[in-house]
């Protein structure tokens, strides 16, 4: 029996040296195949953040371009009426002198101040000047006086308006100077 315990031992070290050999190569295989996965799902997860960031900034440009656009409109709007106001002042001046010509034209005043109050909601607003402290951003110097405190809006010669917080005529005013 001992003769064919080698026969069979020599059968089965073929055997398992094959399983053995199989298994290594199925092994490289799988471990191949894992590789190739991982370098794809690498790229897959890298293209994906590229996509992504792509999307943000994409996102980010759109919102940024109805921001500049609402704040077009806004610009649009609030100086729209600005050439029509400019014009309409002339008929305000021409009220002011209406009234300060005569006292027979006190009945000018209501109207006056009514279409102020019309223009006041499209956001017209005069410019206060006599007795305010000279400000170079709201009135326009034209003479000066040695009457009144130094620095001072002594004279409103012609009234200033402002349209939507802008300047949309300076008042043109005589300042006391010593």
């Amino acid at each position: 029996m001992q003769v064919s315990d080698t026969s069979e031992l020599s059968l089965s070290q073929p055997l398992e040296s094959d399983i053995e050999s199989s298994r290594q190569i199925r092994q490289k295989s799988a471990d191949s195949r894992l590789r190739k996965m991982k370098e794809e799902l690498e790229k897959a997860k890298n293209e994906s953040k590229k996509y992504r960031d792509l999307f943000i900034r994409e996102r980010a440009d759109a919102e940024n371009l109805v921001k500049a656009k609402d704040r077009e409109i806004a610009s649009i709007r609030k100086s729209a009426n600005s050439s029509l106001m400019k014009n309409f002042l002339q008929v305000l001046d021409s009220m002011d002198s209406a009234i300060q010509s005569s006292d027979g034209n006190r009945g000018i005043i209501p109207i006056r101040d009514q279409a102020l109050s019309i223009l006041a909601t499209s956001g017209l607003e005069p410019i206060k000047a006599v007795g305010e402290t000279f400000n170079p951003y709201l009135h326009e110097v034209i003479a000066t006086t040695t009457d009144g405190e130094e620095g001072k809006v002594v004279v409103e010669v012609q009234k200033g308006y402002k349209l939507n917080g802008d300047v949309l005529r300076y008042a043109k005013v005589i300042v006391s100077k010593r």
